[in-house]
């Protein structure tokens, strides 16, 4: 859990990003017309959006310039 507070910018930042690059909806959306149910959308939606938030928050963390940028230590 400190991982999360302490890397809580860099995670909004990630999210903030994927919020404009992933129509999320929009790509889950054919499933929905197949016969899957809104509410499996809204799950693997959520899923997808965590997982990827904090897996890119992750890597991004280990690069140096991005350490320096949100000031984090070494």
């Amino acid at each position: 859990m400190a991982y999360l507070g302490r890397y809580s910018l860099l995670i909004l930042c990630v999210h903030i990003v994927e919020l404009d690059l992933l129509p999320w909806w929009q790509i889950t959306e054919k499933y929905v017309v197949n016969g899957m149910s809104a509410n499996i959308q809204l799950i693997l939606i959520i899923a997808g959006k965590v997982l990827l938030d904090l897996g890119d928050a992750f890597v991004l963390s280990k690069i140096t310039l991005v350490r320096k940028i949100f000031g984090f230590k070494n």
